[in-house]
């Protein structure tokens, strides 16, 4: 055996050692014990049925079409096990209990996540790091807090962390080989765009990287090349991905005139947006730990006074890493939930590490050795507190057992699912709204694919506090003017009225994070609904919640007396 030979199986030990390691961390705890709402196993499921045109477009669908590859094996591992038997089992399944359909979800997001640590080393090999030392960037990726966290819900936010460090390492080896990898650079900047939109947010200040230096370096002429050959493998790919969006492009815009009523945010405060931001990027759970947050900021410093101590291209990164996220906090403001931040953080994750391993061969590695030793601490500190709330039982069972043994002859208005048979008649007033909402803003619902076996007939009146849409609770019908959607309704001032509730015999109302709900929500519709709630009626209960990682909240039972 060569030399050459042993290089290659020592590099992809190394390659499938940090892919297992990450992938190990990130299975622990994945059944955290119910479904989210974000997590859209029936867009992945409407695939194999053949829509591919997903039911709403606030994201592209190439996730929605990864999802149904992994049910597709999903099915051939139950039908070789014996879970199920042809497809009629495999439907009942889904319809009967849909937990192994969310975990495979999970799963395959799981490995897109576990793919971020391989790819921290290639990188770090990339900018001249000995094996050694490019390992320990690549546990750096491993045990990245947010990445972990996040691959326990099935969204394209864990795929978009993944491309965005790709198309680092393509970059990198465009730099470094020549035009011949162009085509590959282009296929990783439509792969990262086609899992969600904020991925431009990066790509813009990637591609002025890329154009300075082939500029630079091979002139004008080669960097139009470049983009021509990056173009000609890169729109056949985008219509390959998003084949759903180009079927139905109109609703597609649609939903992004939505999603920019949502998102952008024009009059609250730069500065208050930044310390928003700072605060999530130092956490040890829903970020990258404070030590990799004060040395992303203190690297410009140190390599002004030290000029020509950091690696080359890594001061190029890290002004890439700034100025995506200087741009999405611009944009997004106060709005920030963790899924926006995942692809930027790890970046940032991976500009850190590159910059404190360096400094395990520099005059200053004391200083290297005591960041890397804080950071993989307390890394260690957010998984374990990761870990242990994915694993907790969930609160819910013990909220919907008091609710049914305590209140079952009562009308009862719940904020979250309590997982309760609902009685038929509170069933038609639900569907009864949906319908009047669609009819007032002239859409058309979405069909739905029924269980085999009928709803039961019995159960406790049990009516959803009215659904409004993330992001859309202080938007008014002017706001979305012409651009409503179905079920992504703008809040309805007349449904928010507690004396109409409890006037048509609502005595008894189940409220998630009712402090929150009183005190802070954006919409001033919320806060007098619940204002009053909290000051006309009597706390019978509060339930703690035990996995507020998972959106678990405070639940508050509270009873009214009768008008």
């Amino acid at each position: 055996m060569t030399s050459q030979d042993l290089s290659r199986r020592r590099r992809f030990a190394i390659l499938a050692g940090l892919f297992l390691f990450a992938l190990a961390i990130r299975l622990v705890g994945l059944d955290f014990g119910y479904l989210l709402g974000d997590e859209r196993v029936n867009f992945a499921a409407k695939v194999l049925a053949g829509q591919v045109v997903p039911d709403q477009h606030f994201y592209p669908p190439l996730f929605n079409y990864l999802g149904a590859v992994a049910l597709v094996v999903l099915y051939g591992v139950g039908e070789v096990v014996g879970w199920w038997s042809g497809l009629a089992g495999f439907r009942d399944q889904y319809f009967d209990d849909p937990t192994v359909f969310y975990l495979a979800l999970r799963v395959m997001t799981s490995l897109f996540a576990a793919a971020i640590a391989p790819l921290f080393y290639l990188v770090a090999r990339c900018m001249g790091f000995e094996p050694r030392r490019a390992f320990i960037v690549g546990l750096f990726g491993a045990v990245t807090p947010i990445t972990v966290y996040l691959s326990h819900i099935a969204k394209s936010d864990v795929p978009l962390a993944m491309s965005m460090v790709l198309c680092v390492w393509l970059l990198l080896r465009r730099l470094q080989d020549g035009p011949r990898r162009d085509f590959w650079l282009g296929a990783g900047l439509i792969l990262g765009v086609s899992f969600k939109q904020s991925f431009v947010f990066f790509a813009f200040p990637l591609l002025m990287m890329h154009l300075f230096h082939v500029v630079r370096d091979e002139g004008w002429v080669s960097w139009g090349r470049s983009v021509l050959r990056m173009l000609l493998v890169g729109m056949p790919l985008w219509a390959v991905c998003n084949i759903g969006i180009i079927l139905d492009l109109a609703n597609f815009v649609t939903y992004q005139k939505i999603q920019t009523v949502m998102s952008v945010r024009v009059g609250e405060g730069m500065g208050e947006s930044l310390v928003l931001w700072f605060t999530m990027l130092s956490d040890n759970v829903i970020g990258i730990t404070w030590v990799m947050a004060a040395a992303f900021l203190g690297f410009p410093v140190l390599w002004a006074l030290r000029p020509g101590s950091a690696p080359r291209y890594l001061p190029q990164l890290w002004l890439v890493a700034f100025v995506a996220v200087a741009l999405v906090v611009w944009i997004a403001r106060l709005r920030q939930p963790e899924g926006l931040w995942i692809g930027f953080f790890t970046v940032v994750q991976l500009v850190v590490a590159l910059g404190l391993v360096a400094l395990l061969r520099d005059r200053l590695r004391i200083v290297g050795v005591i960041a890397c030793v804080a950071a993989f601490s307390l890394s260690g500190l957010g998984m374990a507190t990761i870990w242990r709330q994915s694993l907790a039982p969930a609160m819910m069972p013990d909220v919907a057992g008091y609710v049914a043994n305590t209140y079952a002859g009562a009308r009862i208005f719940s904020g979250v699912d309590l997982g309760l048979p609902v009685a038929a008649e509170a069933r038609v007033e639900e569907q009864d709204r949906i319908s009047r909402l669609a009819a007032k803003y002239d859409v058309t619902l979405p069909e739905q694919a029924a269980p085999d076996h009928a709803a039961p007939e019995d159960g406790l009146f049990i009516r959803q506090a009215p659904s409004v849409m993330f992001g859309l609770e202080a938007a008014s019908d002017a706001d979305l003017r012409g651009i409503v959607q179905p079920h992504a309704w703008p809040l309805q001032p007349e449904e928010w009225v507690l004396r109409d509730w409890r006037k048509s015999g609502f005595e008894v109302f189940v409220v998630s994070n009712l402090a929150y709900l009183v005190n802070e929500t954006p919409s001033p519709v919320f806060r007098a609904f619940y204002g009053e709630l909290a000051a006309s009626c009597a706390i019978a209960r509060v339930f703690p919640a035990a996995k507020p990682l998972y959106l678990e909240r405070d639940i508050t039972v509270l009873t009214c007396p009768p008008i």
